[in-house]
């Protein structure tokens, strides 16, 4: 079994690592200018740019990293979405949503961390994926109960740190608010988990730490769209709120996360 998870955690690992390779060519090739390019294709401007491609003419290069590492987090979203069951990378249609949010060109629209453009993107794609595909084998099923504790807890509460951090440092991109941003990124996912921990205790008579990672993630992520404006107090429904849902959502549709 020990060899198993092993061999589980390298195909992870590796998938990861391909998923941030490629989606840093296909985002220098194509899309950036997908998503920034000047507006000169006529009635395609709207959704796509077309200029720049291949990073020809590119001269804001720290912004063109920044914006590639939303473009591979949205493609992780799907890749951990299908985790062991499949593989394929989300850079093109991630250019086409930003080039109508994001871009100059865009239509008014206001996210400032990509709650919508990012998370909501990679996330609806991911869960048609998964719920097309189903769960992981035996995942949702009680004689599978006592496989998961082979997982390392270690590695995981170490993973969440990750992305708890790096939610945080992608507000910097906007140079506004930065440390209400941050303020209330935390706090969103402080009341989510806190939420979510009780619900199940009071549910299961038991605690988790594992789904109250999942909720801790989800509180940050649903403070992204307004970080920068919204009022700390907020974050007492915002992320109180994301606790709330994460439990009905993930114990009806069964989708792995």
């Amino acid at each position: 079994k020990l060899e198993l998870y092993a061999e589980k955690l390298h195909q992870h690992s590796a998938k990861n690592l391909l998923d941030s390779l490629i989606t840093i060519i296909g985002y220098w090739s194509i899309g950036w200018a997908f998503a920034y390019g000047d507006n000169s294709l006529g009635w395609l401007s709207p959704f796509v740019g077309g200029s720049e491609f291949f990073g020809i003419g590119v001269t804001a290069h720290s912004t063109f990293f920044f914006q590639y590492v939303f473009a591979a987090r949205a493609s992780t979203i799907i890749s951990g979405a299908v985790a062991e069951r499949c593989e394929f990378a989300t850079f093109i249609v991630y250019s086409i949503v930003v080039s109508s949010t994001f871009d100059q060109y865009s239509v008014t629209y206001l996210d400032t961390a990509g709650s919508g453009v990012v998370h909501l993107c990679g996330g609806t794609i991911g869960l048609v994926a998964a719920c097309m595909m189903g769960p992981r084998i035996g995942r949702f099923t009680d004689h599978s109960k006592g496989k998961r504790k082979l997982s390392l807890m270690y590695g995981k509460i170490k993973g969440h740190s990750v992305p708890f951090a790096s939610l945080d440092i992608s507000k910097h991109g906007s140079g506004q608010a930065v440390a209400r941003a941050m303020i209330n990124t935390i706090m969103c996912g402080a009341f989510s988990a806190i939420t979510y921990l009780l619900i199940h205790y009071v549910r299961k008579g038991k605690w988790t730490v594992l789904l109250t990672i999942n909720a801790c993630l989800t509180g940050m992520i649903s403070a992204c769209a307004g970080c920068n404006l919204i009022s700390p107090w907020t974050t007492i429904f915002t992320g109180g709120g994301a606790g709330l849902i994460i439990w009905p959502v993930s114990t009806t549709l069964k989708t792995p996360n």
